[in-house]
């Protein structure tokens, strides 16, 4: 008798045992999944932001180019970057352009391109902007009251963050005045 009481509680200690490690086996499991889950959040998160800007990025560009008043000035690369060109688009009397570059390699260590607008040896910074891997890129940008006082545009690469006056090569650049319209 006392041997089956001892078996009895050994075989019931050891479904007991067994439960338990199945009990934190599925809640490891579960944990597990949740993480999966949160970190797929998240990046279906960012993808969904990035789809977003670029939608309402291509509104914007299509608002610009159909308009029966866009006015496109182009910019050449120059000898750091001679296969870049770009265009500047913007109509007037709206205070909002756009920037749309094409061939402009991608940068690495943190460093950014930046659009500028000079008037008499004045510079001032439109932002900047990375390029794609097949060195495309777009920047929107709110153009000063006194747009058409200004002569030229260009584009240099700067560190991450941008300059507050222009401090590496210049890749793009065009007049303001004259061009395609």
């Amino acid at each position: 008798m006392r041997r089956r009481l001892v078996a009895a509680a050994q075989a019931d200690t050891a479904r007991r045992a067994w439960r338990e490690r199945l009990l934190t086996l599925g809640l490891v499991a579960a944990l597990v999944l949740a993480a999966f889950g949160l970190v797929q959040q998240f990046m279906m998160r960012q993808q969904l932001d990035r789809l977003q800007r670029w939608a309402t990025d291509e509104y914007e560009l299509w608002d610009f180019v159909l308009s029966p008043n866009l006015v496109v000035r182009p910019l050449r690369g120059t000898e750091a970057a001679p296969e870049a060109y770009g265009r500047l688009l913007f109509i007037p009397g709206r205070q909002r352009a756009a920037l749309v570059v094409n061939r402009l390699p991608p940068l690495a260590g943190g460093r950014v391109y930046q659009a500028w607008l000079r008037r008499d040896g004045e510079r001032i910074s439109l932002g900047t902007f990375q390029t794609d891997e097949s060195g495309r890129a777009r920047l929107f940008f709110g153009l000063p009251p006194d747009f058409d006082t200004y002569q030229e545009m260009g584009v240099t690469v700067e560190p991450g963050g941008g300059s507050a006056g222009p401090s590496g090569v210049r890749v793009l650049a065009g007049s303001l005045k004259g061009g395609l319209d």
